[in-house]
């Protein structure tokens, strides 16, 4: 029996040009990176919830005390608005219930995929 396969990500279909040399086009299947990262605004979780999806959250109104990510890559979070400020690099799966879990000692303002 043969085991099944799990894919974290959006699969999408496109057709490749260059599949079969010229005859009929096959779809090509393209898994997307999939990544979840929610704060809150105070630590333990509590408080108000801001959550973004593959994609950066450029400024955390009031900041966040707390977070959980769930990715395919390695994120950043900074102290500042808009990528600024000191910067700390997270792995693909965090839980951060307080700044220190994560090596800071105030709010992150913003975050981002590590490029």
């Amino acid at each position: 029996m043969h085991g099944k396969r799990v894919f974290k990500g959006l699969l999408t279909s496109s057709l490749n040009p260059f599949s079969n040399c010229g005859r009929q086009k096959e779809p090509v299947l393209k898994v997307l990176k999939m990544a979840e990262l929610t704060v809150w605004q105070n630590t333990d979780y509590q408080g108000r919830k801001t959550s973004a999806q593959n994609t950066g959250i450029p400024r955390i109104d009031g900041g966040a005390l707390s977070m959980k990510l769930q990715a395919t890559e390695a994120w950043t979070i900074y102290e500042g608005p808009n990528y600024q400020g000191q910067q700390y690099s997270v792995g693909k799966v965090a839980n951060f219930p307080e700044p220190s879990a994560w090596g800071g000692n105030t709010s992150i303002q913003s975050a981002r995929p590590t490029v």
